[in-house]
């Protein structure tokens, strides 16, 4: 299913960026971007 399918990548996306962001939060003081 269609629908479905991109429900499915969205969450996995969202999952990603919240991942990142998690690790930007924990490496931002250690890490001179």
């Amino acid at each position: 299913m269609e629908l479905s399918k991109d429900t499915t990548q969205k969450m996995e996306k969202y999952i990603i960026y919240e991942k990142y962001h998690y690790y930007f939060n924990i490496t931002h003081y250690s890490i001179d971007w």
